[in-house]
């Protein structure tokens, strides 16, 4: 039986249809109707010309597989605002996507399964690991975390935002200044590395929080400076939702 690699689509016809199947990591696909209108995940998914292909006995155990799975990344995790002064703290726009992990060949989600991002996505990728945000936009949260369920194309409107490359002995300032070094030497369209600035105090963190629930925001995480990467929840890193825009009162 023939194999499918990447980036080495083959073709069935069937009358006059042609239809083009290819493999995407571990996702084979088809165009034909049959494919495409199966409920299960695209991983998870045959039809009779991948069979015919491949062989039957090896797209349904390929099918019946379990999920690639690493353990779960030992993310550091944000307390609640304590209401400790945040001057010299280092703030950035909390996103409302899927939490994720690059550990320099895979992104991991926070279950520990190996998501299935197709190869463009990550090919230029740096290799040391990252630690981010899988998004798409402000508000569009279920749009990633259905885009990442699966390795079809809607990994095409997403990036990874990284907004730490986490290392047990560096302080805070000197993974920023890594993760900028790597983000820039990326060639990568799918990597962005999450703008962070410095805060004066309790006032400007008031302002940010305002100016970015207008806009639909969904928070703003700070983080101590000076502070180690450290795994689970951490009184060096906290978050402050944003609450819905304002609306000015119609005057009585």
């Amino acid at each position: 039986m023939t194999k499918l690699t990447d980036g080495h689509p083959k073709y069935a016809m069937e009358g006059k249809a042609v239809f083009e199947m290819k493999k995407d990591g571990p996702v084979h696909s088809c165009t034909c109707p049959s494919w495409a209108s199966q409920k299960a995940p695209p991983d998870r998914r045959t039809c009779t010309h991948l069979q015919a292909l491949c062989g039957k006995k090896e797209e349904s155990e390929r099918v019946a597989a379990p999920p690639s799975k690493k353990g779960p990344p030992h993310f550091s995790l944000p307390r609640e605002r304590s209401g400790e002064d945040p001057s010299g703290w280092i703030w950035t726009e909390r996103l409302d996507g899927v939490r994720a992990w690059w550990d320099g060949k895979h992104l991991i989600g926070a279950d520990g399964r190996v998501l299935q991002a197709p190869r463009w996505f990550t090919d230029e990728f740096p290799v040391r690991p990252m630690d981010g945000h899988l998004w798409s936009g402000r508000g569009r949260f279920k749009e990633a975390e259905t885009a990442c369920a699966g390795a079809g194309d809607g990994w095409i409107a997403l990036r990874f935002s990284a907004s730490d490359a986490p290392d047990p002995v560096e302080p805070l300032e000197a993974r920023l200044l890594r993760l900028d070094d790597m983000w820039r030497s990326s060639r990568s369209a799918f990597l962005d590395a999450g703008l962070q600035w410095t805060l004066s105090g309790q006032e400007e963190l008031d302002k940010i929080v305002r100016r970015l629930s207008a806009l639909g925001a969904y928070g703003v995480t700070i983080r101590r400076p000076g502070s180690l990467y450290s795994k689970g929840r951490t009184g060096d890193v906290e978050e402050v939702p944003c609450g819905p825009p304002e609306v000015d009162e119609p005057e009585q």
